[in-house]
């Protein structure tokens, strides 16, 4: 099964590494030059970080299970601010691309768990390729938050 997942150089995903600050940063940043637009209270909502709190996999969090999407569009979903993205490639921010076993991988909704040593790491490209933006990959109730592309 692909995996996909964004790390640093070193392997270590977005908490972890500091990139998600560094993500939010780069949102703040946008939505205060006007670049961007804040999500209101539905494309929160809506968006799989909260979505996924009721998933129950943080429950099954371990130290050799990692947190990744199994595709492109879920993490896409995750990492939705192309301003974001940009700030994070900047500071290192890679996708990930891993085969992992099946047998040791646990499908969420918008998330997938995997046993990283079981993991094969198969390609690396920058994150900043998540900076352009089409109106075709719109999620959220009304379909209002872009999408970046992959």
């Amino acid at each position: 099964m692909r995996i996909y997942r964004v790390t640093d150089r070193e392997g270590r995903g977005p908490k972890e590494s500091g990139l998600m600050f560094t993500y939010m940063a780069g949102v703040v940043e946008a939505e205060s030059q006007g670049l961007e637009t804040p999500m209101d209270e539905a494309e929160m909502l809506a968006h799989p970080g909260y979505a996924s709190r009721f998933d129950g996999l943080g429950a099954k969090l371990h130290p050799d299970r990692r947190f990744g999407c199994e595709e492109l569009g879920d993490l896409r979903r995750w990492f939705p601010s192309p301003a974001g993205c940009r700030a994070m490639t900047a500071d290192g921010a890679i996708i990930s691309t891993f085969e992992v076993p099946e047998s040791c991988v646990i499908v969420g909704r918008h998330r997938v768990l995997f046993i990283l040593r079981a993991a094969r790491l198969i390609n690396t490209r920058p994150a900043l390729v998540t900076n352009m933006v089409t109106p075709a990959l719109n999620w959220g109730p009304a379909g209002g938050v872009p999408i970046a592309l992959l």
